[in-house]
C-alpha cells in the first residue's frame, strides 16, 4: 500500500496537507509520512525527495501539543533510520537541536 501511495504521487499531497494544516488536523499526514518512510529505504528516500522534511520541522517547532511533537519526532526517526544518507538529510534540517 505504501508503494502504491508513493507510485501515484500521494506523498506530495501528504506534504502539502502537512504544510497547510495545523493542530490536530496535521496528525494524520504526519503519521502517514512516517508509516511510508518506515516501510523501506527507497520509500523513505521518496519522502525526502518530495520535500517532506521542512514541513515536519515546521510542525515540530510550531505545534504546542506534546502528542503532535512526539508523532513528528517519530516520523523524522522513521525517515532517518535506514542509512547514513537518510540520517544526514534529517540532520541537515537542524531539527536535532530541537529534539
Amino acid at each position: 500500500l505504501a508503494q502504491l501511495v508513493v507510485g501515484n504521487g500521494g506523498v506530495a499531497s501528504l506534504v502539502d496537507y502537512v504544510s497547510e494544516s495545523a493542530g490536530n488536523n496535521r496528525l494524520p499526514g504526519i503519521m502517514a509520512l512516517g508509516y511510508i518512510a518506515a516501510f523501506s529505504e527507497t520509500l523513505a528516500l521518496s519522502v525526502i525527495a518530495e520535500k517532506a522534511l521542512p514541513p515536519l520541522v515546521q510542525a515540530i517547532n510550531e505545534e504546542t501539543e506534546d502528542h503532535l511533537k512526539s508523532a513528528t519526532a517519530w516520523t523524522l526517526g522513521q525517515i532517518g533510520r535506514h542509512t547514513p544518507d537518510h540520517a544526514k538529510a534529517v540532520s541537515d534540517t537542524g531539527v536535532l537541536m530541537t529534539l
